[in-house]
């Protein structure tokens, strides 16, 4: 039975930023992890926090070797939004700065750029780049390249917007510690929280930044299964956040989230891909797999967006992030 928090000793001084990382059952990718995250090269004070759903391998282990703060919850009912929550509920930094277990900081400078861009209070938060593991498949690799490019962005409010103003990610991110009191994660969303996060924000005056410089490295090779499933979630959360929460179906135009998913799953693009990494015979094989994987996602979206019934427990916890 797990204890409901269990914590380490940790002495706290004044802090910059508290780092919050959700884990469950990484120990293949936690060490790694956190031995970047403390050879940053950085000035500011910052602790660990590490909140565990039920880990059932080493991880524990190896997150009690470090200077960190843990606390072990219940997976029971897990969302993404609840977990940062309570991470951020009991934080004493003056950012959040979130960061998935099983991905790394690329660089010693990755707090660094990421909260060099807080120079005025309109910034809520920034969000950095993913690079994709060696092992990525090409179509996530695309994906990656799409939405984290290597130009920095500041999205903020104005006549024509894109679903692109108001994408964010938790994945890699730090957020106005004193903006998330004001509007927390929305804990109904068992995915995209972060974006309905960012869209609030966005339509009340402030602004999100886009930063590549503050990259890690992460990526998931998504089977047919989990694809169709995550991508039912991205549908049903941006018809909640565009067209239901936010009204915003006009107001983004040409650019909606719809035709915006259309874009990204187009397997064309993905073929171009295709003829850099692969030798001929294995290049048809994998064309193939390119149209079977881009029509599940484009089935999952539409199912999601128009909010057709796919069992709760079949939604309930899978690694998405």
């Amino acid at each position: 039975m797990l204890e409901e928090p269990r914590s380490v000793n940790y002495t706290l001084t004044s802090l910059d930023a508290s780092i919050i990382i959700p884990t469950k059952n990484e120990a293949k990718n936690i060490d790694r992890c956190l031995r970047g995250i403390f050879s940053q090269n950085t000035e500011h004070q910052f602790e660990v926090i590490i909140i565990d759903t039920g880990s059932t391998d080493e991880t524990i282990d190896i997150v009690s070797g470090y200077d960190i703060r843990l606390k072990r919850i219940s997976p029971r009912g897990f969302r993404h939004s609840k977990v940062r929550n309570f991470g951020a509920k009991i934080s004493k930094g003056e950012y959040l700065i979130f960061i998935s277990g099983d991905a790394y900081p690329a660089n010693t400078h990755w707090v660094d750029s990421l909260l060099s861009n807080f120079t005025t209070d309109t910034i809520a938060g920034v969000f950095g780049k993913q690079i994709p593991f060696p092992d990525a498949d090409p179509i996530v690799q695309r994906q990656l390249s799409i939405y984290y490019g290597d130009t920095r962005r500041i999205n903020k409010k104005y006549d024509r917007m894109s679903f692109q103003t108001f994408f964010f990610s938790n994945v890699n991110s730090a957020i106005r510690k004193e903006i998330w009191q004001m509007h927390p994660l929305d804990e109904d969303y068992i995915y995209c929280e972060e974006i309905e996060w960012a869209t609030w924000a966005i339509l009340n005056g402030y602004q999100s930044i886009y930063d590549p410089s503050a990259a890690v490295y992460h990526s998931h090779n998504c089977p047919l299964r989990l694809a169709l499933k995550r991508r039912y979630l991205d549908g049903r959360a941006h018809k909640r956040i565009f067209r239901d929460t936010y009204r915003l179906g006009n107001t983004l135009g040409n650019s909606s989230t719809l035709r915006t998913f259309i874009r990204t799953a187009n397997p064309m693009k993905d073929v171009a891909v295709l003829r850099k990494r692969y030798a001929e015979r294995s290049f048809v094989r994998e064309i193939l797999h390119v149209f079977i994987y881009r029509a599940i996602q484009s089935i999952g979206y539409l199912l999601g967006y128009l909010d057709l019934p796919i069992s709760e427990t079949y939604l309930m916890y899978e690694k998405f992030k």
